[in-house]
C-alpha cells in the first residue's frame, strides 16, 4: 500500500509523527489513516543525584551503596537467546487496551523523577541480569534522567544507566538498573516473525478512544503481516527495520511504547507505533494496525553491552538511588496524554 506522510497536532507539546495510508475507496471505517508515535520533549525539571560530599553524609544511601556492590558481584551478564516455534500456543502477555488485567513478571512500567513528582512513560521488559529493553524513542529526550522501573507488584529498581543503540534509526534501548525487582527475563528470539506467527503485545497503554490511562497491564493478540525495511518522515526522524501486525482482539494504544512482541517465553521486538484513525483533531482513536521494530538482528549489540557494562560505579548507584527515590513521590500524568506520562505510541 502506498503511503503519504505528514505531521498530526499532538496534545500537550509532544511532538507526533504521523505516517498516512492511501486507503482505498472500500475501506472499512476501523482502517488507520494514520500511523503515529510520539516524541517527548525535553525533560526540564529532573530530580537533581546528591553530590559525593551530600552522598557520603547520608545514611540511607549508604545502606543501598553496600547493597548494591553486593548485589553486582551475582549479576548475569549475558541474555538468553533462543529460536522459537511459529505460532503462540500457551502465551502471556500484559497490556493494550483490554480492559482486563493480566500481570507479566517480566514488564515494567517506565518512570522518570522529577523533583515532587514522578511520571509515567513507556513500557520495559526484563532480559536478565541488570538490564531491561524499551523504545529508543522513549529515552532519546531524557537518557540522563533519573527514574525507575516498577512492576505490577509494585516492586521496583532505580535506573542507573541507559544504553541507546549506535546504529541510527533504530527504536530499542537498553537500560540498566539496580536491585529490587525479582523477575524472569524474556529470551531474545534469534529470528524473524513470519507470516505464520501470532505474538503478544506487553504494554501500558490508555482507554481506546479517550484520554485516560489504564494502570494496569493487559493483553493484545497480534498478527504478522509484513516487513518495513524504513519509514521516513517529514521532519526527517526515520524508523529502519520494522515489522507491521493486525491485533485480532485489543489494538495496542499511546502507551504502549516499548512493549514487547512475544511468543512463549521469547521476545521478538518492541512497539514503536500504532494505527489511528484522525479525527476532531485527536489520536486517541487507535485501531488495529501496530508497528514493532525487530530485535533479532541487534543481539550482538546487546549481547557486548551486557558483558561490558554490567557493573557500576557510584555515580550510576547514585543516580538509580535517587530515581528510586521518585517511587514514593506522587505520580502524575504532566500533560502528555493519553498515557500517564512522557511518551507513548
Amino acid at each position: 500500500m502506498r503511503r503519504m506522510l505528514k505531521i498530526a497536532a499532538a496534545a500537550a507539546g509532544a511532538v507526533s509523527l504521523v505516517l498516512v495510508p492511501t486507503l482505498p475507496a472500500n475501506a472499512e471505517t476501523d482502517t488507520p489513516n494514520a500511523m503515529v508515535v510520539q516524541i517527548p520533549e525535553a525533560l526540564d525539571d529532573p530530580a537533581p543525584v546528591l553530590s559525593q560530599s551530600e552522598l557520603e553524609l547520608d545514611p540511607d544511601f549508604q545502606a543501598y551503596l553496600q547493597q548494591e556492590q553486593q548485589y553486582q558481584q551475582t549479576v548475569q551478564t549475558a541474555p538468553t537467546v533462543a529460536s522459537p516455534d511459529s505460532g503462540g500456543a500457551g502465551q502471556v502477555s500484559a497490556r493494550s487496551t483490554n480492559p482486563v488485567e493480566t500481570r507479566h513478571d517480566g514488564v515494567g512500567a517506565l518512570y522518570f523523577t522529577a523533583v515532587a513528582y514522578s511520571y509515567r512513560s513507556c513500557t520495559a521488559n526484563y532480559i536478565g541480569g541488570k538490564f531491561w529493553l524499551t523504545a529508543d524513542h522513549c529515552v532519546r529526550t531524557a537518557p540522563w534522567a533519573p527514574g525507575f522501573i516498577q512492576q505490577s507488584d509494585g516492586q521496583f529498581a532505580g535506573i542507573e544507566n541507559i544504553y541507546r543503540i549506535n546504529q541510527p534509526n533504530v527504536d530499542l534501548a537498553l537500560i540498566k538498573v539496580g536491585s529490587g525487582i525479582s523477575a524472569t527475563p524474556f529470551s531474545l528470539s534469534t529470528r524473524t516473525p513470519t507470516i505464520s506467527d501470532t505474538l503478544k503485545l506487553v504494554g501500558y497503554s490508555g482507554i481506546n478512544n479517550t484520554n485516560t490511562p489504564q494502570n494496569f497491564s493487559s493483553s493484545s493478540t497480534l498478527d504478522y503481516e509484513y516487513h518495513i525495511p524504513s519509514i521516513t518522515f517529514v521532519d526527517g526522524s526515520v524508523f529502519n527495520d520494522l515489522s507491521s501486525f493486525t491485533a485480532t482482539d485489543y489494538p495496542t494504544c499511546k502507551g504502549d511504547s516499548g512493549g514487547a512482541y512475544f511468543s512463549g517465553g521469547s521476545m521478538f521486538g518492541v512497539h514503536t507505533g500504532q494505527g489511528v484513525v484522525v479525527s476532531q483533531n485527536t489520536i486517541y482513536n487507535c485501531t488495529n494496525w501496530s508497528m514493532m521494530t525487530n530485535l533479532t538482528p541487534y543481539i550482538p549489540w546487546i549481547q557486548n553491552i551486557m558483558a561490558t557494562q554490567s557493573q557500576s560505579n557510584l555515580g550510576e548507584i547514585a543516580r538509580a538511588f535517587t530515581g528510586g527515590v521518585g517511587a514514593n513521590l506522587p505520580f502524575r500524568n504532566a500533560g502528555y496524554a493519553p498515557n500517564i506520562g512522557y511518551i507513548g505510541s
